[in-house]
């Protein structure tokens, strides 16, 4: 390397941002700028537009540094930065073919140390693959003869290692050996589980086999019996419901049927018929006495039937002269009863006649005419003709009611300002002078009494009747 090169030659160790020509005096501009525009508090107008002249400086300051440090930067890129990796690039070049190719043998040989570990791994998968798989094969064969095994095969069953037919070693299978044998142990307890529960089922059927033949013996048994008692009631039953008439006919039956066979029983069976054969005697005696005395009950009956007969002969022409009596009787009441009825109603008819005759002279004396009708100078009174026969009571208070109607005939008014009040009597309307008498209630009565005391007191201390005097008539002592 040429004299002229090394003196060119720096490092980047001892480069220093600060002696670059670009940055020189910075610093001390930037602190000038700082110290000719100080921070001003702002009081009025004056200060407020120094402090904006101070600002608009220190902006000015900021932007133009930021303009010509990306300046900066872009020259550092264009003359280092962009050199520098293009020569780092050139000596990359140089040695990164060698380093490939190398990597590549390196990578091969690995590959092939890579296949040798994994064929041994594979072959060492496959011996305990194998080991296991066998093992699984023993274990599921054992299993199933298990399963399979009835009570007597599981006397003499025992648990070997089976493998294709043959029984093999224990040492056979390497490190499983410890495996296959806790499965066999295992298989073991199974068995004993098995036998125990084939035993349970053994001891079960034997137990339903005797329960079975003790029932058959039973119902054999009990056959026998039900046969001979259905035998001695089926008998029974026809000889209690037998008559005369088809008693001989059911003896002669059972004579003719033959003996049954029910086997130890055959003494029970004889027995029984014995008592039916006494049963038959017994039920023969009583059906010859009951039909003796049936014939002697109907030969009684028959006389009882004809004298019922003749006495009802006589009490039905009896009832008929009876009830021909009685209507007889029934028809002179009748009669009587009418002509009873028409004598009250003849003699109810003159007592009104003769009654309303008596009230018309009554009416009379009072002044009214033949019509019933009354003519005074005030008012007009009609009597209706068919109020003539009211209750007594009623007619009392009409001729009271028009007895004082005559004598308080209404006093003509002497001021302008009385009013005349004529009572209400037992008057029901006023058409033209004429009045028509009517039945009033008691309330009515009452206001009736009232109002004529009203007028009496007015006529006898005043000389006529007025509203004013109402007050007074009712405080009176």
């Amino acid at each position: 390397m040429s004299e002229e090169n090394k003196s060119q030659e720096f490092s980047l160790d001892t480069f220093k941002v600060s002696a670059l020509k670009e940055v020189q005096n910075k610093r001390e501009q930037q602190l000038k700028i700082v110290e000719d525009n100080p921070y001003i508090e702002i009081t009025d107008n004056e200060t407020f537009t120094n402090a904006k002249k101070n600002r608009t400086a220190l902006v000015t300051a900021r932007t133009s540094l930021e303009k010509e440090q990306k300046l900066v930067i872009n020259k550092v890129k264009e003359n280092i930065t962009a050199p520098i990796t293009k020569l780092y690039t050139e000596f990359i070049d140089i040695t990164k073919p060698h380093e490939e190719k190398q990597q590549a043998e390196v990578k091969r040989w690995e590959d092939i140390k890579e296949q040798e570990r994994l064929e041994k791994v594979r072959l060492e998968e496959e011996r305990k693959q194998k080991h296991i798989n066998n093992i699984k094969e023993i274990v599921s064969t054992i299993s199933e003869q298990i399963k399979k095994l009835d009570y007597a095969t599981s006397l003499t069953y025992q648990v070997k290692p089976i493998l294709n037919g043959e029984e093999v070693s224990i040492e056979s299978f390497e490190e499983y050996g410890t495996t296959l044998l806790s499965e066999l142990e295992s298989l073991k307890f199974s068995l004993s589980a098995r036998q125990s529960t084939l035993k349970e089922q053994e001891n079960l059927r034997l137990e339903r086999e005797r329960l079975e033949n003790e029932r058959l013996e039973n119902e054999r048994i009990n056959n026998h019996k039900q046969t001979i008692n259905s035998f001695y009631n089926g008998w029974i039953n026809k000889i209690y419901t037998s008559t005369f008439e088809s008693f001989q006919s059911i003896k002669k039956a059972f004579n003719d049927e033959p003996s049954i066979n029910v086997q130890e029983f055959q003494p029970e069976y004889a027995a029984k018929r014995t008592e039916l054969v006494k049963e038959f005697k017994n039920r023969e005696t009583l059906l010859n006495n009951q039909e003796a005395q049936r014939v002697e009950f109907e030969k009684q009956r028959q006389e009882q039937e004809a004298q019922s007969k003749r006495l009802a002969e006589e009490n039905s022409k009896k009832q008929a002269e009876i009830e021909a009596n009685q209507k007889a009787e029934q028809e002179r009441i009748q009669t009587e009863n009418k002509r009873l009825e028409e004598e009250k109603q003849a003699l109810q008819k003159e007592k009104d006649e003769l009654l309303k005759s008596q009230r018309i002279v009554a009416l009379k004396n009072l002044g009214f005419d033949d019509d019933l009708v009354l003519n005074l100078k005030h008012c007009k009174i009609v009597f209706p003709v068919e109020d003539i026969l009211c209750p007594e009571e009623e007619f009392q208070d009409l001729l009271n009611n028009t007895k004082y109607k005559i004598e308080n005939p209404p006093i003509p008014k002497v001021e302008e300002t009385t009013q005349e009040v004529i009572p209400v009597l037992d008057v029901e309307s006023f058409d033209n002078d004429e009045i028509i008498l009517v039945d009033l209630n008691e309330q009515q009565k009452i206001m009736q009494t009232l109002l004529n005391d009203f007028c009496d007191y007015c006529l006898s201390k005043y000389g006529h009747i007025d509203q004013d005097y109402i007050t007074e008539f009712l405080t009176r002592d």
